[in-house]
């Protein structure tokens, strides 16, 4: 017979009788059985070890109310000596694969239920797992096999229990375990792990956090070497790149310097994901770094070299960007329209002007198609008309391509729209001065000129398109603004 320990007084184990039975489930046999019982205890010990292990823990979120209970079923099960669960295992070759996972699982549930703060109990469960299917030679496990299932349930335990995902980290056996799976397995594990990290809302503090969630999220992250040849199902494939890309809201580092560590950290993650991921996760970078700016400057009296790191950071974007301009022209276009208005916010007009001029080349060289002119054109000139940092000389510049630009798009009545819609910039856009004052443009002439080509540009379409009503009444209405304002 086995002894069952229990708890007394100071913490001490000491050593209770169990049945038999328990005995049998554990394939152990007393030396005071007949040969006749050994066969008997034989033929009992080819049952499930599972069996008991589950029991015990059903048994443990019943038991919670008693430490000292709890403690025993523990420690019975063999929580506290890992050994003992080697034992089950190597003296049992012939249990199959789906089993040994399926007893470990019972058994990092039970940990987790009554040592949830050991993490060291859950990390030897997955060292004995991986142990087993490293002996066996069973890798990697096919993920339509049983066997991945219960592997999958094991190590979602975990992810799913801890009230920090992120704890799974310290795991040094996770990724261990991770690998026992083949690519459609590790993919599954990984939807799991970030799918439970965006809907926890966990916050990821530091550089190091971040750098291991992204190797544990490798299949997400970039094409791996044993994925299968056909491309993923396009709503799958863009349902786990938009879960990735909500992970860099969860980037909370404590200070600035270390969110901008952690941003470094996701690009070079990211940026590894080719083409028909960097669309999904790269923008979202982009946003958090011009955020990072906005905190850098609300912090400028405390920090004196603020304003270098922001350039800094601005570099970052630059080059995040023009990782996008290949295949997301439009996209990075409005990237950097947007980093040319932050960077006006921060009275920083050279950056302000490479930006804008940035996204003036890529309207140029890049958008083709008529729709996507007109409304990059007016996006271009809309964002000008909120610029202030500018010198009169770039400003004058950059309103004046506005203007010719617009004159050549295709379409007669895109371009009458656009040239009257410049006439607001020649009015009421605003440019810094010499002297450092923020002045208004408020050129009636170029004004006039606007209005005028695009009234001609409205008479040429006149014959020729039932638009003409609408852009007639569109042009009203933009002359009418400039004198309202005057």
């Amino acid at each position: 017979m086995l002894e069952k320990p229990g708890v007394r007084e100071g913490g001490e184990v000491e050593s209770k009788s169990v049945p038999t039975a328990t005995n049998a489930a554990y394939g152990v046999v007393s030396h005071d059985q007949s040969s006749s019982g050994d066969v008997a205890m034989y033929e009992i010990s080819q049952c499930k070890v599972v069996k008991l292990t589950c029991v015990c823990a059903m048994s443990s979120s019943r038991l919670l109310k008693n430490p000292d209970q709890c403690h025993s079923v523990a420690t019975c099960a063999h929580v506290h000596c890992p050994s003992k669960d080697r034992e089950v295992t190597e003296g049992r070759a012939a249990m199959p694969l789906e089993d040994v996972v399926a007893l470990y699982a019972s058994l990092v549930n039970l940990a987790l239920k009554c040592y949830p703060n050991r993490l060291d109990y859950v990390d030897t469960a997955l060292l004995c797992t991986v142990e087993v299917f490293t002996k066996r030679e069973a890798t990697p496990v096919e993920s339509s096999s049983v066997t991945s299932r219960e592997l999958i349930r094991l190590q979602n335990v975990p992810v799913k229990t801890y009230e920090s995902t992120l704890d799974i980290l310290k795991l040094d056996n996770f990724p261990k375990a991770l690998e026992l799976h083949d690519y459609q397995g590790r993919k599954s594990l990984a939807v799991s792990v970030v799918g439970t990290v965006v809907s926890k809302s966990i916050s990821i503090p530091t550089a190091d956090e971040a750098d291991a969630l992204f190797k544990l999220l490798s299949p997400l992250v970039k094409d791996q070497a044993d994925q299968p040849a056909e491309p993923p199902d396009p709503d799958d494939f863009e349902e786990e790149q938009m879960m990735m890309a909500c992970l860099v809201d969860l980037f909370r580092a404590p200070e600035p310097d270390q969110q901008y560590m952690i941003l470094n950290v996701a690009r070079k993650h990211f940026g590894t994901g080719g083409d028909k991921r960097i669309r999904f996760t790269l923008p979202p970078l982009v946003f958090a770094a011009y955020k990072l700016i906005s905190q850098y400057h609300s912090l400028r009296e405390q920090d004196d070299r603020w304003l270098m790191k922001c350039e800094q950071i601005f570099k970052f974007c630059f080059q995040t960007i023009n990782a996008l301009v290949k295949n997301q022209p439009e996209l990075s276009l409005r990237l950097f329209l947007q980093g040319s208005m932050v960077a006006d916010r921060i009275s920083n007009e050279t950056v302000t002007y490479e930006f804008f001029s940035q996204a003036f080349t890529l309207y140029e060289e890049e958008v083709t198609d008529s729709r996507a002119q007109q409304a990059a054109i007016t996006l271009i000139i809309a964002t000008l008309e909120q610029l202030s940092s500018l010198g009169e000389e770039n400003h004058e510049t950059l309103r004046s391509n506005c203007a010719m630009s617009s004159s050549r798009l295709l379409k007669k009545p895109d371009q009458c729209r656009s040239v009257a819609t410049c006439a607001h910039v020649f009015w009421s856009g605003h440019f810094t001065s010499e002297d450092r004052e923020v002045t208004e443009c408020k050129d009636p002439k170029r004004v006039l000129e606007c209005l005028k080509k695009a009234g001609r540009i409205a008479q040429q379409c006149m014959d020729t398109s039932v638009q003409a009503l609408p852009v007639i009444k569109g042009l009203l209405d933009k002359a009418a603004r400039p004198v309202s304002r005057s």
